[in-house]
Order: structure tokens, then C-alpha cells, then sequence
């Protein structure tokens, strides 16, 4: 490991170690996206973008069908290089972490590449929802069963602020699952207009490295009355080198875009902001720090919902994020305008470590 070259344990300066985990992982994503995107192009593989039903935004999209596509395999193999080169992956959590965020990452490299072999069609709403169903479900007893190590069933126990606490016992899975359908879903609708979702979840991962810092440490979990989380600050390690690996993809993925994550990304990520919380026992925080994305959730699943009974849509378009760009605002301005409120969202959610 490359921190003991230096004589530098595996336990020491958590902070130091993870901003070289970070910038490793961002000079690995500057060096192999680039080759990724050259062999994409040399193969044909692209992005299909799907009709949204409305022949106004169809036009403007068009510009999008031929751009490469699946860099949330970079994503995940840069984020591991920058982990495994100054930190040990040994650690339960981190264990934890990567497994669930491989099965996620599986789920929607299976989509990607369907849709590449059957020219754009991709698996059927049916198998899709069977496999991510399952992969859920699976998900969400690892997550159980691991926050079940806590003892005296502060594992299952939510802490909800300014109420107090429940204790949900084994229901603890279905909210788990529950959570995991909706950001998961979330975040992949998110990664609709250039850099909006890779943009929104970097400031995610910012919120989620405090917090994993926080629980981490004795003397500050104690001074904010939060639950202390040993072995926390390795993770704090996994998300800085995820937050590395991001910066680099999206270095590529603004506008105009270069390469999308494709569902293999999208999917994965929203998996690692609903295990990270509860795996520190602040799902209070995925409000907060998701917001953007349950909105991105709730506006497709009204308007499919609406549609299938009544025959009507509520909404011009959805997700909610194509609305301003239908209307004429440009989408640099769209996407920034959301990474912003995204930001302030996430930077409110954090004072709720304190005042809950």
C-alpha cells in the first residue's frame, strides 16, 4: 500500500489520506476516460436517447444519441485504484460499501449493455424492475445486517429531527429498500441534461465525507450527540477517492458532454448515498442531502402514474429538470442553477447533525 512507503499507518490522518485518494483517482479518470471515450467511437457504442414525448425536446436531444456512454465503469474503477493505492479495503464498511455499490454498478451495466446489443431498446420495464427489485431487496439486507452489529437496536432505530426516535425493528428493511428505489432511480433520472448528475452528487459526496468523519471520531460524535461509528473514517477514504474519480469524470461530462455514466453509474451512486447514511446512522440526512433527487423520482413517477390512470400529465415534461430547459433557458443554466440549490440544501441538511 502506497501510505506505508511513507511510514504512515492505515489509521493515521484520515484527512491527509484521502485527499491523495482523491487526486489519484482524478488523474487515473483524466488518463483512462479519455482512451474509454476513443474506443467507444471507434466501436460505435452511444448513448440512445430515449423519446420523452414531446417533439420540442426529442429535437433538442438529438444532438446527444451519438455520445459514448457506460464512463460509470471509470467512475468505479478510478474510485477503487484511489482506495486500494492509500488504504486498506479490509475494513468491514468499506467491504460493505463496495459490494453494494458493485451490485448496483452490475444492475445497470447489464441495462447499458442491452441496449447497445438490441439497438437502443435495453431490457424490458418488466426484467429491469425484476433485477433491480432483487438487487434491492438484497441491498437492503446486507445494510440490515450489518447495522444490526451496533447492538441494543440502535441499528434499526431512526432519528428523526425534532420528533425523536423509532425504532423500526425489521421494517428497517423495507425502509431501507424503499429509500433505495427512490434515489437510486433518482439519480439515474438526474443524468439527463450534461454534468447535472455527476455535478449534484459531488456536492453530495461532500456532505456524506462529513458526515462519515463526524461519526467517525469519538469527541465529535459525542459533542453533537450523534452515534460514534468505528471504523467511519475509512470511509470517509472511499468517498473522497468516489469524489475524486467524479471530478474527473465530470471534466468530461459538462456541457457539451463527452461521455454519459450511463445507468451503470447513475444507479451506483445512488446506491452509495443511502448505504453511507445508514451505515452511520444519519438517514435523517438523506432528505437533505437527496432532495434533488426525490424531486427528479416524484415528477416521473406523478406524471407515469397520472398518465396510466386518468390519461392526463400534470406536468409539461418529467423529469421536473427538463421543464426550464423546454422552456428556452440553456442547459449550462439549468444544470447550474440546480447544482446551486442542491448545494444549499446539503449545506442545511448539515446543521441538522447539531440542532436535531
Amino acid at each position: 500500500m502506497l501510505m506505508e512507503l511513507f511510514g504512515l499507518g492505515t489509521d493515521k490522518l484520515i484527512v491527509f489520506r484521502s485527499m491523495l485518494a482523491c487526486l489519484i483517482a482524478f488523474l487515473l479518470s483524466l488518463f483512462l476516460i479519455p482512451v474509454w471515450i476513443f474506443v467507444q467511437k471507434m466501436k460505435s457504442i452511444s448513448e440512445n436517447v430515449e423519446k420523452k414525448y414531446h417533439a420540442g425536446l426529442d429535437d433538442k436531444l438529438s444532438s446527444k444519441k451519438d455520445t459514448p456512454t457506460m464512463g460509470g465503469i471509470f467512475i468505479y474503477i478510478t474510485s477503487l485504484g484511489g482506495l486500494v493505492l492509500v488504504s486498506r479495503i479490509s475494513h468491514e464498511p468499506v467491504l460493505t460499501i463496495l459490494s453494494l455499490f458493485s451490485i448496483f454498478l452490475l444492475i445497470g451495466l447489464g441495462d447499458d449493455l442491452s441496449k447497445f446489443f438490441r439497438v437502443g431498446k435495453g431490457l424490458s420495464l418488466i426484467s429491469k424492475s425484476v433485477i433491480q427489485i432483487c438487487g434491492i431487496l438484497f441491498s437492503s439486507l446486507v445494510i440490515y445486517r450489518y447495522v444490526l452489529s451496533y447492538g441494543g437496536g440502535v441499528g434499526t432505530t431512526l432519528y428523526l429531527p425534532f420528533i425523536g426516535t423509532l425504532n423500526l425493528g425489521f421494517l428497517y428493511v423495507i425502509f431501507i429498500a424503499m429509500s433505495l428505489f427512490v434515489f437510486t432511480n433518482g439519480v439515474n433520472f438526474a443524468d439527463g441534461l450534461d454534468g447535472l448528475a455527476a455535478g449534484t452528487f459531488l456536492i453530495t459526496l461532500f456532505g456524506l465525507m462529513a458526515v462519515t468523519y463526524i461519526t467517525g471520531r469519538v469527541d465529535f460524535s459525542r459533542y453533537l450527540e450523534i452515534t460514534y461509528i468505528p471504523n467511519a473514517g475509512s470511509l470517509t477514504i472511499f468517498l473522497s477517492s468516489l469524489f475524486g474519480a467524479l471530478i474527473g469524470f465530470l471534466w468530461f461530462n459538462f456541457n457539451p458532454s463527452q461521455v454519459f455514466m450511463g445507468d451503470c453509474g447513475s444507479l451506483a451512486l445512488g446506491c452509495v448515498l443511502v448505504s453511507v447514511v445508514a451505515m452511520t446512522k444519519t438517514e435523517f440526512m438523506m432528505v437533505g442531502l437527496g432532495l434533488i433527487y426525490i424531486a427528479e423520482f416524484l415528477s416521473s413517477f406523478v406524471q407515469v402514474l397520472s398518465f396510466k390512470l386518468f390519461k392526463k400529465r400534470p406536468l409539461l415534461i418529467a423529469p421536473f429538470h427538463y421543464i426550464p430547459y423546454l422552456k428556452g433557458v440553456h442547459e449550462n443554466k439549468v444544470t447550474l442553477r440546480i447544482i446551486m440549490i442542491h448545494f444549499l440544501l446539503c449545506l442545511s441538511s448539515l446543521f441538522l447533525l447539531k440542532i436535531k
